[in-house]
């Protein structure tokens, strides 16, 4: 893709994170921009930061500030993720609306920005998980992704697995994870 066209020629690119305020800047955000400045030497990676507070969070807000907060900035990647924040959208529709314009705006502006839609963990997801199946949530960007071929990282899954195995405790408090020796502390809210 045209990502892959840039990086090969040394030309700068630029990632947006686009999603809900979950995601901290000193997080695996900046180990990716880490890893795409250490396989890529001499290419200029920048980072737009389009994640919104907790106040004001999903795909169907977030459907109009897209142009604003991510397009008017020329992304080269975008990644998505809002599948933790639409958690309490019960009607699919509305989800594969959202995305969907999302992806069909930044192609109308530009058919080379990609995408990448990634899916963080919320407590309540495990069930899904366990039984072999995705989140209502995260089926309704699956067939988006489908739909448009766009690629996607499941992060529940290995958080689910984590937890099941005994090696993560899915919500503590910072004095709660100092009793638990040895576990993995995912959140302290569970997100």
């Amino acid at each position: 893709g045209s990502l892959t066209a840039k990086l090969a020629a040394k030309q700068p690119i630029k990632v947006a994170y686009f999603g809900g305020g979950i995601h901290p800047s000193s997080g695996w955000r900046a180990e990716l921009l880490k890893t795409l400045r250490d396989r890529y030497p001499g290419v200029e990676v920048s980072e737009i930061d389009a994640g919104i507070c907790d106040c004001v969070r999903g795909s169907s807000f977030s459907t109009y500030r897209f142009g604003h907060d991510v397009l008017d900035k020329k992304p080269d990647l975008v990644l998505v993720d809002f599948a933790s924040d639409d958690r309490d959208i019960a009607d699919q529709r509305s989800i594969w609306l959202s995305m969907e314009g999302i992806v069909r705006q930044a192609w109308s502006v530009d058919p080379k920005v990609e995408f990448l839609f990634l899916y963080a963990f919320r407590d309540g997801y495990q069930g899904d998980y366990r039984e072999g199946m995705s989140p209502v949530v995260v089926s309704a960007y699956e067939r988006v992704a489908e739909h448009y071929g766009i690629p996607s990282i499941n992060l529940g899954v290995r958080v689910e697995k984590l937890e099941r195995d005994g090696k993560l405790v899915v919500k503590a408090t910072t004095e709660e994870a100092a009793t638990l020796p040895g576990k993995i502390v995912f959140s302290s809210d569970g997100t």
